[in-house]
């Protein structure tokens, strides 16, 4: 399971903020504006942040979340690279995250987004290289634009509720890693296919699959899911190619 660390990334002199929003912060602007005044002290000092990591504490206002306005000024960081927005309660991203032009690393997770349409101005983060979407409520998306993330290595869309992909995860050729554990697929993604040259790592239990699919995903050897899904396209294929000559047939006997 993937957490918030940043390992790939070289922490030579890395400027790094940790901010824990409390539950008070959540209703006091007073609290709240603590996140804007460590972001501009954390600059003053060192010219500059690169990984910023925002986390709300848990208490007894739990369920409210971070107000968006608050959160904008995180936009303004022009050499970011590293975003983290965790168990922040949000349902929709900070106003002009687009600006984030660096940024190669971002967690939404344990959040509340439901509508991927609400998480469309991530398409315009072309350098993303990881991108956590997991314990979140996103249901059967629309084509969510996530062809624009050529670079993606890392997507986590674990314990949502998705019923298929988009279809568009077809288009990155650099995912390593997917994580698609606990969500609503009924069957293993024919889409996988089109991947099986650049995917290591690829996470699928907990879904209603069948008992054989869930007993091929269990460990999830990448191999071993590949040769499932050529199988299964060799078969619909074949059948494919009976029904078109049954039906060629009946329209010869017919004539």
């Amino acid at each position: 399971m993937l957490t918030d660390t940043t390992t790939s990334l070289s922490s030579a002199r890395l400027s790094v903020l940790k901010v824990n929003v409390n539950d008070e912060a959540s209703l006091s602007n007073q609290e709240l504006e603590t996140l804007e005044d460590k972001i501009k002290q954390k600059i003053k000092d060192r010219g500059r942040i690169d990984q910023l990591f925002v986390t709300k504490a848990v208490g007894k206002n739990k369920n409210i979340p971070v107000p968006r306005a608050k959160l904008n000024i995180i936009t303004t960081i022009s050499t970011l690279k590293v975003l983290s927005l965790r168990k922040c309660n949000l349902t929709s991203l900070p106003k002009n995250i687009v600006d984030l032009k660096k940024l190669k690393y971002l967690s939404l997770s344990h959040n509340k987004f439901r509508q991927w349409s609400s998480l469309a101005s991530i398409s315009q983060l072309i350098n993303l290289e990881t991108l956590i979407l997991d314990n979140n409520e996103l249901v059967v998306p629309p084509e969510f634009q996530i062809f624009t993330l050529s670079k993606l290595r890392v997507l986590n869309l674990s314990n949502n509720r998705l019923k298929y992909l988009p279809t568009e995860i077809t288009t990155l050729k650099e995912l390593k890693d997917l994580y698609i554990d606990g969500n609503l697929l009924e069957h293993i993604p024919k889409q996988l296919l089109c991947l099986e040259e650049s995917l290591k790592r690829i996470s699928l239990a907990r879904n209603p699959f069948t008992d054989k699919e869930a007993r091929i995903c269990e460990k999830g050897n990448v191999k071993r899911i590949m040769k499932y899904l050529k199988h299964q396209k060799a078969q619909a294929s074949s059948k494919d190619i009976i029904i078109k000559k049954k039906v060629g047939s009946t329209e010869i006997n017919i004539k």
